[in-house]
């Protein structure tokens, strides 16, 4: 976390594959957003595999974020990042 730019930025979230369609995920992630927003958080940024619809269905859908940007072969060829923002201005 940078916590001069008031921009955190997420590494490495996941849910073993028996536990997936639990919720967890995404308690996970609103539980983390409303720590970061209490340490004057503003901005979050994450990536994401654009062909994990079940992540990118709970980021978008359930918390909120928008996507911002596809990074082409990020992590080597054919290895694309949908990256996607939230804004913890509004977060209740």
């Amino acid at each position: 976390m940078n916590f001069l730019s008031g921009k955190a930025y997420l590494i490495g979230v996941s849910i073993a594959k028996e536990r997936r369609g639990q919720g967890l995920g995404t308690l996970l992630m609103q539980t983390s957003l409303q720590a970061l927003q209490q340490e004057n958080i503003a901005e979050v940024e994450l990536s994401v595999t654009p062909e994990n619809k079940g992540a990118i269905k709970v980021y978008a859908g359930k918390l909120g974020f928008v996507a911002k940007d596809t990074k082409i072969d990020e992590y080597g060829p054919v290895e694309n990042r949908l990256v996607m923002m939230l804004s913890l201005d509004n977060l209740t």
